[in-house]
């Protein structure tokens, strides 16, 4: 399977009120690099319902491996959109059986076991997290947003290839 950097931007953390803003993903190779550009569906350009159908027809039977952080946000997201657009209900359970590389236990491991500070963007020089998304989302400030997902991709594939290289370590390191 194919590894696919994966992310989602929303307007607020409940999947019932609140709309997905950005879906992105970028291919990787297995050692984090990435093969392709990195793809963002808008809402502000296509509408959150043509952001799930495309999603859905570009990846059909989820036979990719999402690499993310806080995968388990996303996913929530994401089956609560596709159930309202296509009818389709698909149990979390379910999708979260399916390979995926999360790195957000990773941070909490580097944050001394502590949740509350372990983001990505204090491990790396990504800058701000995500809570101004929605504030640029409802000003129409959209090229923050994307420069602001193209930043965030750009050091989460850095820092993903930093933890694959250095764990590795770790298992030398055992024998």
């Amino acid at each position: 399977m194919v590894n696919y950097y994966f992310d989602l931007e929303t307007s607020g953390l409940n999947p019932e009120l609140d709309k997905i803003i950005t879906l992105q993903y970028q291919q990787i190779d297995l050692e984090g690099n990435p093969t392709g550009n990195l793809t963002i569906l808008k809402e502000w350009e296509l509408g959150e319902e043509e952001i799930i159908r495309q999603f859905l027809k570009i990846f059909k039977k989820w036979e990719f491996i999402p690499v993310g952080m806080n995968l388990a946000f996303d996913f929530r997201f994401l089956l609560n959109k596709i159930e309202k657009y296509t009818g389709k209900k698909i149990d979390y359970n379910e999708l979260s059986a399916i390979p995926h590389l999360d790195i957000k236990p990773i941070l909490v491991l580097m944050n001394n076991g502590s949740f509350k500070g372990a983001k990505l963007s204090n491990f790396t020089g990504k800058g701000q997290n995500g809570v101004n998304v929605p504030v640029y989302y409802d000003s129409k400030e959209y090229d923050k947003i994307i420069n602001y997902i193209e930043r965030e991709a750009e050091e989460f594939i850095k820092f993903y290839k930093y933890i694959k290289t250095n764990l590795i370590l770790l298992k030398d390191g055992c024998d």
